[in-house]
């Protein structure tokens, strides 16, 4: 039984196409922050997606993290000038070379299996045959007509179908503008996702993404050997910005208070050396406790979470909760590391473990 068959597998057996990438910064920026903007979009949308830079063409957009069948071949253009783009500069060709539709049109080839394949021309002025989004075989009579004669000229093979495949876009933000309107769709993420509470992190956070973006970028797309290494290397989805939303606000929240509780330990006894030693490390604890990167601890908490649903209830006292709960974790050797070994800290931890379960 032959290999199955995928999007993602026939494109890398595709041989890149010959492209001259941005030929400015400006132009490079423009459409690194275009796809950002789209990819904010997307993800306020409830969209799922994935985004690869400059493999086969600017920008690539797929449906799905898993196995997309959908692919945007997405060309990015720009001009200082205000008139309108006229048909004939994307279909002038210098022989040998293709036009830039014509370069377009070449990504589909081998993709006969994926008739949902779009080729977007993304441009930041209007079009002389239109000023918004639309697909080629929706184009007045005479621009569509003089459109299928230079494909068929081109590219003889093709016919009239693929019309239903080229869609023209059109994104009216000025280049030196571009930026800024990345940062607005950065803020409208953010506020749709924490409110107003984390405003101060929003740069912080677009400078990551960025960076990504750069990164993927950058990366050969000759040197992607398979997929695993194409989503590594080259794409962001969203898994990968949900999760660095979520690094956002682990960062950010606030860290539990567990004053009432020490409180509680007070009233039942506890000396003030013990309470003064919780109180001590609570901030470290509560570090350790929100950072979604601290593996470590993180599955330090989960003994402790057991350790607690296998004590004793807290109407027997909060006390004998938490000196069951730690004497338990110090009976298994290797269950507290060296670092959180203090028995302040461990008392602390264990109470913003306890606080986050009633």
């Amino acid at each position: 039984m032959g290999k199955q068959k995928t999007l993602l597998k026939d494109l890398l057996s595709k041989p890149q196409r010959e492209v001259a990438g941005a030929s400015t910064a400006a132009r490079f920026d423009f459409q690194k922050c275009w796809a950002l903007c789209e990819m904010i979009d997307r993800h306020c949308a409830g969209q799922d997606y994935v985004v690869a830079f400059e493999f086969h063409d600017d920008v690539l957009f797929f449906e799905t993290e898993t196995n997309p069948n959908e692919v945007e071949f997405c060309q990015v253009k720009t001009s200082e000038s205000p008139k309108p783009r006229k048909l004939s500069s994307i279909t002038t060709r210098r022989k040998p070379k293709n036009s830039i539709i014509g370069k377009m049109l070449k990504n589909t080839e081998g993709l006969s299996d994926y008739p949902t394949a779009k080729l977007v021309l993304v441009s930041n002025n209007a079009f002389e045959f239109s000023d918004t989004l639309i697909c080629a075989k929706d184009l007045e009579e005479k621009y569509r007509d003089k459109l299928v004669e230079k494909i068929t000229d081109e590219l003889p093979a093709l016919n009239e179908d693929i019309l239903e495949r080229i869609h023209f876009r059109v994104i009216q933000i000025p280049i030196a503008e571009v930026e800024t309107y990345l940062r607005g769709k950065a803020v409208n993420l953010f506020e749709s996702r924490f409110g107003t509470e984390f405003s101060e992190a929003v740069l912080p956070w677009l400078r990551m993404v960025i960076g990504e973006a750069n990164r993927k970028n950058n990366f050969p797309p000759d040197s992607v050997p398979d997929v695993p290494t194409l989503i590594e290397k080259k794409c962001i989805g969203r898994s990968f910005v949900e999760k660095s939303l979520d690094v956002v606000e682990a960062r950010h929240r606030p860290a539990p208070q567990i004053g009432t509780l020490v409180s509680r330990l007070q009233m039942e006894g506890w000396d003030a050396k013990a309470t003064t030693g919780i109180e001590k490390h609570t901030a470290t604890a509560a570090a350790d406790f929100t950072d979604p990167e601290n593996a470590e601890c993180a599955k330090l908490c989960d003994a402790i979470r057991d350790a607690l649903d296998a004590g004793p209830d807290s109407a027997d006292g909060l006390g004998a909760v938490l000196t069951n709960a730690y004497q338990s974790l110090l009976a298994k050797p290797g269950t507290i590391p060296p670092p959180y070994s203090d028995q302040g800290y461990m008392h602390a931890l264990i109470l913003l473990v306890f606080h986050e379960s009633v």
